[in-house]
């Protein structure tokens, strides 16, 4: 992850692809991997490993459900995205939750339900916004512009 996130993209793809070939049964490895695939132009393969997560650790921790629903998310996938949100307990819910989770709503048509949860995440986090959010190494262009459009 750390070589991804710091402009070593192929380093971090090889060491990813490493790490699976060590333990290809590794739901960590493949959820942090779904994460990251779609900085390698790889959504679709990220979507169907954190498929692969998801049956090897159904009672994955809230910070491997983030990566999985980021996977689902960057490969256009956004039923199985808000399958993966709603397991998230919303009293335990931090700002990247909310902005996804209005991101999956206004991709799936329910604005209600988006606008609400902007509205709760703005009255959590004040300074909270779609382009802080979005802001960071891990969001590519293209995705970055679709997520403020929405």
């Amino acid at each position: 992850m750390a070589l991804a996130r710091h402009s070593h993209p192929e380093r971090g793809q090889a060491e990813f692809e490493e790490a699976l070939r060590l333990n290809p049964n590794s739901a960590d490895v493949l959820t942090r991997y779904a994460y990251w695939a779609a900085a390698f132009g790889l959504p679709e393969k990220g979507a169907d490993m954190a498929k692969q997560a998801i049956r090897l650790n159904p009672a994955a921790a809230p910070s491997a459900i983030r990566f999985i629903r980021g996977a689902f998310i960057a490969a256009d996938r956004y039923e199985e995205a808000l399958a993966v949100h709603n397991r998230l307990a919303k009293e335990k819910y931090v700002d990247p939750d909310y902005i996804d989770g209005a991101i999956i709503m206004a991709q799936l048509n329910r604005g209600e339900g988006a606008k609400a949860l902007v509205a709760e995440g703005v009255e959590r986090y004040p300074d909270l916004t779609i382009e802080s959010w979005t802001g960071t190494s891990d969001w590519g262009e293209a995705d970055r512009a679709k997520a403020v459009a929405q």
